[in-house]
């Protein structure tokens, strides 16, 4: 074969070899995230027109929870599924559901014996680990966290504080990893780092969250509080208001996200050592940024300067975008409300009316107010969100049941929503 003939066939090779990997080289490429997606906020207006369910989801169905064991006030419970579909509903203790809705046990048992739990608050989420089926519950009568296996199995306790005396607060267990913060937002500042010599205080300190590895009893992973340097004057040595739970999180199929309340971020991970930005919100010019909401937490501010600021709340982040909660100054009853925003989209309202169901016959506005209410709430699985609704929803004006066994007093009905991708 000549140099001229070798050099053909080298080319055309060349040329097929390149066709071939072109549609796969683009099919990766299109499977990766383009993150971070951005949440634009900075139009956002109250509206009394809600938003429609089709903006956001396909489809929605209904899991009918059983009686057998009755569940306190929603606004006191949280959910999410295991590897099984399983379901468990948090309050003072935590039940276990079969996928279907049939109640199965109640894991924790109360009082002060041996493997019982002392006092559960409501308020305060266990920790959960998917993949390996335990979860670490706070017992507050000890100060402590007890395990337990998702069949009721207990499985030990140990201390909340750390070896400095520090009280963390677990989130979730991922990858062998335990995913805390530092407790912080406390009557008073009593944390190391927290209060300099001249009474200037962050009361996030340095690192806003952690992954401690399991295996090795060490940290893995240390989130810097790139803010930590904003530090206001406190009008009192150390004085605080209490100002609620520090980090919004929850669970998108196999990952973990989480965002700091007051920042601007939310975070997703697989494994708890790389956290990735996931979203990054655009503010409003009026709401209130990171240094005012620390002011107000040191009391720096009058309440002329907090009637002034719009403020988002809670979120709750998933595949498809963010539902937020937001309002403006101290006008709740008028200029609170709840809303999404696709990813990288731009919001334009957000209403008190929940969203406008027009997916089906059953339930003419779906509430989230208690799912939004407190953002660690949102379960996210298999491009489902998971939300709970009151039982006597379904017998308001407009709406009917979707099961003939349901009454007013039953338990919330779980209801799925496939998002839209």
């Amino acid at each position: 074969m000549t140099k001229k003939k070798q050099f053909a066939w080298v080319l055309v090779m060349a040329l097929i070899t390149a066709c071939s990997s072109t549609p796969k080289q683009a099919a990766t490429e299109a499977e990766t995230p383009q993150w971070p997606y951005t949440i634009d906020l900075s139009e956002v207006d109250f509206s009394h027109e809600p938003q429609c369910l089709s903006e956001f989801a396909d489809s929605i169905e209904y899991i009918m929870l059983s009686d057998d064991v009755l569940l306190p006030d929603m606004f006191h419970l949280r959910w999410l599924l295991d590897k099984d579909d399983n379901i468990y509903i948090e309050h003072g203790n935590i039940e276990k559901f079969t996928p279907e809705g049939k109640h199965v046990k109640s894991l924790l048992k109360i009082g002060q014996g041996p493997g019982e739990i002392t006092n559960k608050l409501s308020v305060t989420e266990a920790a959960f680990n998917l993949d390996d089926n335990y979860v670490y519950v706070p017992d507050h009568g000890k100060y402590n966290y007890s395990k337990f296996s998702l069949d009721g199995e207990y499985l030990g306790s140990f201390d909340k504080m750390d070896s400095l005396y520090h009280f963390r607060e677990y989130m979730a267990i991922l990858n062998n990893r335990e995913i805390f913060h530092y407790e912080s937002l406390t009557e008073y500042f009593y944390y190391r780092d927290k209060i300099s010599t001249d009474g200037r205080a962050n009361p996030d300190g340095p690192y806003l969250f952690y992954a401690e590895n399991i295996q090795t009893d060490s940290i893995e992973y240390k989130k810097p509080n790139g803010l930590f340097h904003i530090k206001p004057h406190t009008p009192k040595r150390g004085s605080a208001i209490n100002d609620g739970w520090p980090m919004n999180y929850g669970y998108a199929n196999n990952d973990f996200w989480l965002r700091h309340y007051h920042q601007d971020t939310i975070y997703r991970t697989k494994d708890a050592v790389t956290f990735e930005p996931w979203y990054v919100i655009k503010r409003h010019p009026q709401m209130a940024d990171y240094e005012f909401m620390v002011r107000m937490i040191v009391l720096d501010l009058t309440m002329t300067d907090v009637n002034s600021k719009h403020y988002l709340g809670n979120v709750i982040a998933t595949d498809a975008g963010v539902f937020y909660r937001y309002s403006v100054g101290s006008d709740w009853e008028n200029k609170s409300g709840f809303g999404f925003c696709p990813k990288n989209g731009k919001a334009k309202t957000y209403s008190n009316k929940g969203f406008k169901n027009d997916l089906d016959e059953y339930l003419p506005p779906l509430e989230l107010s208690h799912n939004i209410l407190n953002g660690k709430k949102g379960f996210q699985k298999d491009g489902y969100l998971y939300v709970l609704v009151d039982a006597f929803k379904f017998f308001e004006e407009g709406a009917k049941p979707p099961f003939p066994k349901l009454v007013e007093d039953s338990n919330p009905v779980l209801v799925k929503l496939r998002l839209k991708k």
